[in-house]
Formats: C-alpha cells, sequence, structure tokens
C-alpha cells in the first residue's frame, strides 16, 4: 500500500460490524474504503488485498458515502457476517475459553465474551465461525 497518496486523517463508519472497516483520506481529494483484517478473515474479499492488514473496496468522494459503501459490503458478505450467540455459560468461562482458543487457532476473528448478569456468560461469533466452535461443543442456545 502507499501510504504517501494518503493524508494521515482517517475516520471509521458510525455503525458496529462483524468487519472492522476504515476510511483513509486521499491527498487528491476524497478517501479510500478499506476492511482492516488478517489475511483469511475475509475470504471474499481477498482479491482487493494490498497487505497484510488491509483489503481495498471503494474510492469515496466524500465521508457521507462511507455508512452506505460499508452497508452494501456486509450485505454482499451475506449472513454468515452476522454476529450471533453460540454458547452460554454459567460460573467459569472454561468452555467458553477452550471455544475461543480453539477460534483463533483456525483463524476465526471477531468473537466476544460478554457477561450476561452474576456469573452468566456468553461467547458471540460470526455465523460462518458456527462450525469451528462446533468441533469443541455443540451450541446450547
Amino acid at each position: 500500500m502507499d501510504w504517501t497518496v494518503y493524508t494521515d486523517n482517517h475516520t471509521h463508519p458510525s455503525g458496529s460490524y462483524s468487519v472492522e472497516f476504515v476510511a483513509h483520506y486521499r491527498r487528491d481529494g476524497g478517501l479510500d474504503l478499506f476492511a482492516y483484517e488478517p489475511e483469511g478473515s475475509c475470504p471474499e474479499l481477498e482479491d482487493g488485498r494490498v497487505d497484510e492488514n488491509h483489503i481495498f473496496l471503494a474510492r469515496l468522494e466524500s465521508e457521507r458515502e462511507l455508512d452506505a459503501a460499508v452497508e452494501a459490503v456486509m450485505a454482499r458478505l451475506g449472513e454468515g457476517y452476522e454476529l450471533a450467540l453460540f454458547y452460554r455459560e454459567a460460573g467459569s468461562r472454561k468452555v467458553i475459553g477452550k471455544i475461543c482458543t480453539h477460534l483463533q487457532k483456525h483463524g476465526a476473528h471477531h468473537a466476544w465474551v460478554r457477561s450476561n448478569g452474576k456469573e452468566d456468560w456468553e461467547l458471540v461469533i460470526r455465523r460462518k465461525d458456527f462450525p469451528i466452535a462446533a468441533e469443541v461443543v455443540s451450541s446450547n442456545v
């Protein structure tokens, strides 16, 4: 990626997504939209990869186009990139920890562990990663 064509400024879409998006401001005007994802995280987008972290998606005339461009990418990626609850665990996070380790070893990204009250834990992952997580334990939700 030729960083000399960009200013030092960048921005992110206003929404929350299971893919990390960043738009870098170009010195000649406009912005370039990228997915900021490690290799293999979004196989459907790999054709646009420009370095180990950036996948080029679109050139935008202005920041006003950013949210619509991101929504179009997410629509193209489909349901597999929706975040969904995979597993609940009470007390310790022993099983959730095993699932997370397994997901990391298999290149799955964007897993969240959240508290659901007193000592209750939930694992939220991309739907496309359910089969990988199920190699450890079946979903219990």
